[in-house]
Parts: structure tokens; sequence; C-alpha cells
């Protein structure tokens, strides 16, 4: 990634919702009566997909405690997959001749996934009061698309430049709503790792564009938006505001919140990768004049 791009890329993502550097709250010690147990040696009923942490139960009823169980069983689901994405990523990338800081990067993300998939079952445990751990991993899902340029960039694109910048602002955002410390703290260190992983993808995208110019089309495609084709979503006032209070939103709110990150976000990182291309074609057609 051009140093132009990456401090683009930072100051977006950074002032997207103008909060303090995420790093310098990371680690920070809270008092409250949730706490954060570090996992254990495995017993005899296995535990090896979750971190055991301890959210604060006060005031919720069982109706509330299994949804918030199923909400956070979804999302380390979610983060499983990411495991094996992250790991397709680190093989394509090494099957296209990628330089080694990118496929180191790429598997520092597979371990971070697997951190947030434990915090995830951890945190969907603690509500449902019972353990919570994945199924296998359907081959579809460990085994998709093919390896070649275009199949690579895309899916770099849509799950990494796009995915991740979401979901560390949808990270970012239901922090800022929340009251409980603990899932305060996991939600920033998901908005961390998200923005790091993100910030990866623009550099392989970037890494693809220098190899193959004539993709830039593809980024053009995928990441220039149209503001008057694909106005902001209208958001009505939440019934389920409760969530807010234990870091979740809601559907409309995360729509709202990738809409943002789309127009504000992705769009000007991607102007950004590939102005010194367009440029280069101009002087390359003035000079055939």
């Amino acid at each position: 990634m051009t140093s132009s791009v990456r401090d683009t890329y930072a100051r977006l993502s950074r002032n997207f919702f103008r909060t303090p550097q995420i790093s310098a709250q990371l680690g920070r010690s809270e008092t409250h009566r949730s706490r954060v147990v570090k996992r254990g040696s495995h017993s005899t009923a296995r535990r090896d997909w979750l971190t055991i942490v301890s959210p604060s139960l006060d005031d919720l009823t069982p109706a509330q405690r299994e949804h918030l169980a199923a909400t956070w069983r979804r999302d380390g689901k979610r983060e499983r997959a990411s495991i094996a994405s992250a790991t397709r990523s680190s093989l394509h990338l090494l099957l296209l001749g990628a330089p080694p800081d990118l496929v180191r990067s790429s598997q520092r993300a597979s371990l971070d996934a697997i951190a947030h998939a434990e915090l995830c079952f951890g945190l969907a445990s603690a509500y449902a009061g019972r353990r919570i751990e994945p199924d296998a991993l359907h081959s579809d899902e460990a085994l998709a698309d093919g390896v070649d340029s275009e199949t690579t960039l895309l899916t770099t694109i849509h799950h990494g430049c796009i995915g991740k910048t979401t979901s560390a602002m949808v990270a970012l955002s239901a922090a800022k709503r929340c009251v409980d410390p603990v899932i305060i703290k996991v939600l920033r260190r998901t908005a961390a790792d998200d923005t790091r992983h993100a910030g990866l993808a623009w550099r392989v995208v970037q890494w693809l564009l220098d190899q193959e110019p004539l993709l830039a089309k593809l980024v053009s495609d995928a990441c220039i938006t149209d503001d008057a084709a694909d106005p902001a979503p209208s958001l009505q006032p939440p019934r389920d505001g409760w969530l807010h209070r234990y870091g979740r939103l809601n559907g409309d709110e995360r729509a709202a919140i990738g809409h943002r990150t789309l127009h504000e976000v992705v769009d000007p990182c991607a102007r950004a990768l590939l102005e010194p291309i367009a440029s280069a074609a101009s002087a390359v057609a003035l000079s055939a004049c």
C-alpha cells in the first residue's frame, strides 16, 4: 500500500466516528462486576472453541439472554468462517507469488479470527448458561473460489476492504453504546483487529494491481459508489434499544453503517489507489499523440 493510500485509509477509518486511537483503548483495566477470565486448560468436557468470559447478566430476562446467546453464536460462526477465508487467502497469495510480508500478515489474520471466534462462543455460552460451540465447517465454506488474480482481487475487496472495514465500524459503534466493560473490551479488540485486516486487504489489492494494472476496472466497479444511485437508508427508532446496552446493533443500524463505510471509507481509498494508474495511463496516451 502506498503511503498516500495507507494514510487515507488510516485517516478515514480513524475519523469515521471521531474516536481516539483504538489501540490506546486496549488492555485498559476496568473495575466492574463483570470480568474477563483467562482461558484455562482443557477439561474432560470440551471447551476448545471458547474463551471463558463473564459478562454482566443483571436485569436480563431468560428470553433476552437466549437472544444475546444466539447473536454471539452467529458472530462466532462468522468468525470461524473467517479463519477458513484467511487461510485460503494465504494459500492463494502463495500460489500467485505474493511477497512474504503479505503471506505473513494473512497468517496472523487467521490467528486473530480464531481468538475472535473463541470470544464469541464464550459470550454465547455465558448468556445461555451452557457451552455453545460450533459444528463442523462445511467443506464448501473452506474450499470456495478458484485461484486466479481476478477472483482473489474480488474476494479480497468484498471480504477485506469492505467486509472487515464495515465489521470494525460496527464494533466501534456498538462499543460506544455498550455499558458492560467486558463486552466493550471484546468489541474494541475486534475493531482494532479488523481495521488492521482491512489495511492488509488494501495492500493485497495494491500488489495485485502492481502485477496486473488492467484489474483497475474491477476495483473501480466494486468500490466506487454513486451517491445519487445509492442513497443512504432511512433509520427508524429502534424497538430493541435494550440491545445497545449489551453491545448489539439491529439489522437496520448495521446496514446504515455499511452504507457509510462504503461511501466514506472504501470509495475514497479506492480512488486514492487508482489515481496513479489513471495518471500513468493518461501520460502514456498523451505521449502517443
